[in-house]
Formats: structure tokens, C-alpha cells, sequence
């Protein structure tokens, strides 16, 4: 009476869709949550370019810094003060403010845009921030810790991503990503529902996959990360973005087919 709700309709509904929906929204949920492990393996090795992460060839890196050098010496040119106050920018605004004014409009800490004020990170070669967190690790190994990351092949850690590396981790994920559904599928609708000696047919194969996947994370291990520090980044890479793939897409698979047909037609829509 107050609110003049059909309160009985609402709830009927609502539940009745609920019900109906539950395996949809996990899906859905599911597959955002294994793109964005997807998304933070692409990125963390990928090399930057002025805080964005740059997937563009040798070559065209080195157009588009030429391109950036010519229009940065325009724009220098175009507004430096000479007999007029200020001259015309190219979009048409007049008396822009310089850093002489009162006011500042945005105040830059550091070319990267974050600052971390947290101790685990240093500087390294060229001023590079480096990861200083696994000084534990460095304690309790002693001299062993650089000849264990050497005999490994792990990248120093003053090393930085170059597109080859960005390409070579882009490869990888991608493959790592289509063999998890392999492995998975092997598993729910191969392993899990035969029995006798079909099993002990389909151990090699699951076998195989999850060697290849392994050889893929090593590989993926042996590139230099990012050196830029955000204010939140995720522990551990790359073991808790592959393990999330792992975990999310075996989810996915033990789902019912008709959400599947629907998850389908609801992404082609």
C-alpha cells in the first residue's frame, strides 16, 4: 500500500527467473574472471609506452617515437611566448596556462603517473624500479639464489620486455588458454565418464597437455616483466593467473550444456 509494489509479482518472478538464470550468471561471471587473467598475463609482459602497453613491432615503435619527436617539437613551437602573449593553439584556445601561473592543473609525479612509497622496490640498472620483495628468498638461499635463477634461465631483474618477448607471452597465453580447454574436456567428458580401459587410452593424451602446459608456463617465466609499479598488481605471476584459468574454466566445462547453447546465443546477439 505504501510503495504500490505488486510485491507477490515481484517476488514470483524474480524467482522464478532466478532460478532459471543461476547457471547464467556463473558463466558469465566465470569467463570475465578468466579474461582478466588472460588480460594480466598479456600486460604485465608486455613493453610500455608512455603508461600504455605497446604491441606494436620493432618498426613501428620506432615510426610512432619519430611521429611523437616531430609534433612535440611543433607544438613547442607554437606555443612558446614570442611577440603575442600566447600564440593560437591547433584547436583554436588562446592564453593557455603556464607553469608561471598560480593555479596548477594537473601535477605529474613521475613519467609513469604512479608513485609507490612501498620498500619492496628499489632502483636498479638505468633507473629502473626493480622488485626487492624476495629479499627473504635471497636469505634463506644465500649464494645459491642468482645461480638457481641462472641455471632456471630467469631474466635479471633490471631486465625490460621488448615486443619479441610481449609477442613470444602472447603466444604462449593464447595456447595455454585453448590447451586448458583440452585438458579439461579430456578430463570431464573423457576420464570422468568411461571406465576400464578406455581410461588408461586417454591418460597420455590428458598427460601430454599438461606437460605442454607446464613447458608453456616456464617459457612464459623466462621473460622480463614490466618494470612499472602500480598501485595494485597481482601477486605472483604468472602461478595465480594461470591457476585462476585452471580453476574457472573447469567451472565453466561442468556447467549444463543448455547454458552453453544459451551463453552462445546470448554472446552472438
Amino acid at each position: 500500500p505504501h510503495t504500490e509494489t505488486p510485491v507477490v509479482a515481484c517476488a514470483v518472478s524474480g524467482s522464478l527467473a532466478a532460478l532459471d538464470l543461476i547457471e547464467m550468471m556463473s558463466i558469465g561471471t566465470l569467463l570475465a574472471y578468466t579474461l582478466v587473467s588472460v588480460c594480466v598475463l598479456l600486460l604485465r609482459y608486455q613493453p610500455d609506452r608512455d603508461g600504455f602497453t605497446s604491441f606494436l613491432t620493432e618498426e613501428e615503435e620506432e615510426e610512432r617515437k619519430r611521429k611523437e619527436e616531430m609534433m612535440a617539437s611543433s607544438e613547442k613551437d607554437m606555443n612558446s611566448p614570442g611577440g603575442e602573449e600566447y600564440a593560437d593553439n591547433p584547436c583554436g584556445a588562446k592564453n593557455l596556462p603556464s607553469k608561471g601561473d598560480d593555479e596548477t592543473l594537473i601535477e605529474k609525479s613521475d613519467s609513469g603517473g604512479y608513485q609507490s612509497d612501498s620498500s619492496g622496490y628499489g632502483v636498479g640498472e638505468n633507473g629502473i624500479e626493480v622488485d626487492d620483495s624476495n629479499s627473504l628468498l635471497k636469505r634463506i638461499l644465500g649464494s645459491h639464489y642468482y645461480t638457481i635463477r641462472m641455471r632456471l634461465g630467469l631474466p635479471n631483474l633490471g631486465d625490460k620486455p621488448t615486443p619479441a618477448t610481449g609477442r613470444t607471452v602472447t603466444s604462449c597465453v593464447l595456447l595455454f588458454f585453448v590447451l586448458t580447454f583440452f585438458l579439461w574436456t579430456l578430463v570431464i567428458y573423457g576420464f570422468d565418464r568411461v571406465s576400464g580401459g578406455a581410461r588408461w587410452a586417454i591418460l597420455p593424451f590428458i598427460m601430454t597437455v599438461i606437460v605442454l602446459m607446464v613447458t608453456l608456463v616456464i617459457i612464459i617465466l623466462r621473460q622480463p616483466e614490466n618494470p612499472k609499479k602500480l598501485p595494485y598488481m597481482a601477486p605472483c605471476v604468472p602461478f595465480v593467473p594461470t591457476a585462476a584459468m585452471l580453476v574457472n574454466i573447469y567451472l565453466m566445462l561442468k556447467l549444463s550444456s543448455i547454458t552453453w547453447v544459451r551463453f552462445v546465443v546470448w554472446c552472438s546477439l
